[in-house]
């Protein structure tokens, strides 16, 4: 089962997929720059802070603290011109090889 990284992941995408209210979520990853989460069992303690009636229980299975899957984004600049390129990786766990999935680019050439 592919999981979301906790220390890495949007609060919107978060709010998304467990259904708690983005301002819980973000409230519950104030501090994950300076402290990245350990286990994801701390970021259930800390939205539990945050609201107390929240029923956890099913959420610990699609959160992690680990990625296969990543996005890169790169955005060049020169004079009037700008293109922003995004890049879909994946690795595996078990192979060092990093795979790009899908490349798209926006903005004007």
């Amino acid at each position: 089962m592919q999981t979301i990284n906790i220390n890495t992941a949007s609060p919107l995408l978060l709010a998304a997929v467990t259904h708690v209210p983005e301002s819980i979520i973000k409230a519950a990853l104030a501090n994950r720059e300076i402290t990245p989460f350990t286990q994801s069992n701390d970021f259930l303690e800390a939205l539990k802070l945050h609201d107390p009636s929240l029923d956890t229980t099913a959420l610990g299975p699609i959160l992690g603290i680990s990625s296969n899957y990543f996005l890169v984004e790169t955005t060049v600049s020169f004079q009037k011109y700008t293109i922003t390129t995004y890049t879909f990786l994946y690795r595996s766990s078990t192979d060092p090889a990093t795979v790009q999935l899908e490349r798209r680019a926006r903005g004007v050439i």
